[in-house]
């Protein structure tokens, strides 16, 4: 029996300088955004009692788990740059990755920074009179200003990422619990609990609320875009999908049922800014104002400092087709018996194929190319 020479591991210019509480913020600061202060107000106006306005956001939630539970298991399997475009490269070829990752660059990414870097510059009105040319210039001014900052270093980006994102888990706590612990809010305010109507009536109302719930929930894929600069992937990277997820989920019910603590069902529908004025009952003016200031700064979004896709070109000196070993899960114990590196490229033998996790049998080889760097705002 003859084996062939081990190849030399897979090399990437992207440094593993990430660890898990950088994963773990990168998500939690996408997720916590904006729409946790404007929402609760739209999912009020939709469905009628409190219980079915907690019961939208709790089974949001686990929807929103379970997508994460399933991103988890392909990010423990493919723990490389690139997210969603590596999965679809695996699954479906080359073409289909390439189309997603250029409408990502070119249409979805590209107009998602556009309407945050807008929305962040209309925030900055509740302070200081902005014009409409002002909108845009503050607007252009933070994208260019961010991507400065994520051009400066991952190390860079992700410590600005984790003191912004705590700063919002803070903001959000003191939220929630002031609005119990400070006067101003009731028991009698979660009446009514149930809708009068039979459920038929308003199922259609419940799945509009659960639209927006979903979006303020969206961001629980955002860490699997830096998978190549993650130490440890395969154990950091479905653990901060989850976490992250859990967290966020937990912080967004109670912040929901605050709120009708506070203010009520029927106040809620009809706020334009539900934690803001929950806020200054609570709290008063200086409540508001507060609130304000974590809108606007959840309106910024985090996220872009350093989450968006990354591109790595990976060269071995093996030239012949040699798969990627996941690292855990299905995946992993569905792998051959080959040699794997740290990096989870396999060395040896040179050759070698086996089924993947999407259950097609295939060789692919490490001269790949992954995600190209969005460096977006």
């Amino acid at each position: 029996m003859t084996t062939s020479p081990p190849s030399s591991p897979v090399s990437t210019d992207l440094k593993r300088e990430l660890g898990l509480f950088d994963a773990v913020m990168i998500n939690a600061g996408t997720m916590i955004a904006s729409a946790i202060f404007i929402v609760p107000a739209t999912v009020a106006a939709a469905v009628q009692g409190t219980a079915v306005m907690t019961l939208v956001w709790v089974i949001g939630g686990i929807v929103s788990l379970l997508g994460a539970l399933s991103v988890a298991e392909l990010a423990a399997a493919y723990p490389e740059a690139g997210g969603q475009y590596a999965y679809l490269r695996e699954a479906y070829g080359t073409v289909w990755a390439f189309l997603y990752g250029w409408s990502n660059f070119s249409v979805i990414n590209t107009a998602s920074i556009t309407a945050i870097a807008v929305g962040f510059a209309k925030y900055i009105g509740f302070f200081t009179p902005v014009s409409e040319s002002g909108i845009r210039v503050i607007a252009i001014l933070s994208i260019i200003g961010l991507t400065v900052l994520n051009c400066r270093g991952v190390r860079l980006g992700a410590t600005t990422q984790n003191v912004l994102t705590t700063l919002k888990i803070g903001a959000l706590t003191l939220l929630v619990v002031t609005s119990f612990v400070i006067p101003g809010g009731s028991v009698s305010h979660f009446q009514p609990l149930w809708p009068s109507e039979p459920v038929g009536h308003w199922i259609g109302a419940f799945g509009v609320a659960m639209v927006a719930v979903l979006w303020a929930y969206d961001g629980w894929i955002e860490t699997t875009y830096v998978g190549s600069e993650i130490v440890n992937p395969g154990r950091n990277l479905p653990r901060s999908i989850i976490l992250s997820t859990v967290m966020v989920m937990v912080l967004f019910v109670l912040a929901s049922v605050a709120f009708a603590y506070v203010l009520g069902p029927g106040a809620m529908a009809v706020s334009a800014l539900v934690a803001s004025d929950a806020a200054k009952v609570t709290m008063g003016s200086l409540g508001a104002t507060l609130v304000r200031g974590a809108c606007l700064e959840s309106a910024r979004r985090v996220r872009s400092t350093i989450s968006w896709p990354r591109m790595s070109c990976s060269r071995s000196s093996c030239s012949t087709p040699c798969r990627r070993a996941p690292s855990s899960g299905y995946a992993a114990r569905r792998r051959s018996s080959c040699g794997r590196t740290a990096r989870g490229a396999i060395q040896s033998p040179r050759s070698c194929s086996s089924r993947s996790p999407f259950g097609s049998s295939r060789t692919r080889s490490s001269r790949r190319r992954r995600t190209r760097p969005l460096v977006q705002g």
